[in-house]
């Protein structure tokens, strides 16, 4: 995850954004975070925050030292979404937690726990409590529903195979027939395994150019379903709005 000029881009995939030690039963998911404490926009430009289609769920906290804050949650954007950064005046912290795939977050709150995260918030600097605070806010907070094993198995799949898997090959390792998958996957996801499929490949395309972003489309898409560097560039810029190479541009000039 990084900021490239205003926009918050992924990918999620075998990338860390920051460590801490929380004992397991406290983390209802595996999550990557991102934590600015000095977060600020720029008067001059429209600021904002950039989520590409994933299967993911994304929170995004915005707060100011007064306590002001807007909370959003992404889930499993199927298009490209953005957050304005000056919904709240004189911004001053950003904390942003992606949630792996495998959970759902239904919202139980009342209007004073997200009050309650945002001061916890700002009373510390220390990350492993600022995410401590987080986990509380998710079990206090939200119903967590868990992939069904069936999903979880095929999930697995998919992601070792960096997306590069066909509903046939699935439906014959596992048994199920390529309706049911689709309608699983379906009623979970609200997409089919093949848009899964292409989420991956684009996840592990996106941590191909963070590795190494000085190399030409061809080696991005190496040992990847991509049929040639036309497609590649084609959905690239279908799920972030841009080509590779001005997305390239904007992080490395």
């Amino acid at each position: 995850m990084t900021f490239t000029q205003n926009r918050l881009i992924q990918p999620f995939i075998e990338l860390d954004f920051g460590s801490c030690e929380i004992p397991e039963q406290l983390c209802p998911s595996y999550m990557k975070i991102y934590d600015d404490m000095n977060f600020s926009t720029n008067p001059e430009n429209h600021t904002y925050i950039k989520i590409i289609p994933s299967s993911y769920t994304v929170f995004i906290i915005l707060y100011n030292k007064k306590g002001n804050y807007n909370l959003s949650i992404i889930d499993r954007c199927r298009n490209i979404t953005e957050i304005p950064a000056d919904t709240v005046e004189d911004i001053s912290g950003c904390f942003i937690s992606v949630m792996d795939d495998n959970a759902f977050y239904i919202p139980s709150y009342n209007d004073s726990q997200p009050d309650d995260f945002v001061q916890k918030l700002l009373t510390t600097g220390n990350y492993d409590k600022r995410v401590e605070y987080f986990n509380s806010f998710l079990r206090n907070s939200f119903q967590i529903t868990h992939c069904p094993v069936e999903i979880e198995n095929m999930r697995s799949m998919i992601i070792h195979s960096k997306g590069d898997i066909s509903v046939s090959l699935l439906a014959e390792q596992t048994g199920f027939s390529c309706r049911h998958i689709n309608r699983i996957f379906t009623s979970y996801y609200g997409f089919g395994p093949k848009d899964y499929c292409r989420y991956v490949r684009f996840q592990y395309a996106l941590d191909e150019i963070f590795k190494n972003p000085f190399r030409q489309n061809s080696e991005f898409i190496q040992n990847s379903s991509y049929s040639d560097q036309a497609h590649f560039q084609r959905e690239f810029k279908q799920f972030t709005g841009i080509t590779p190479k001005q997305f390239i541009n904007s992080f490395t000039a």
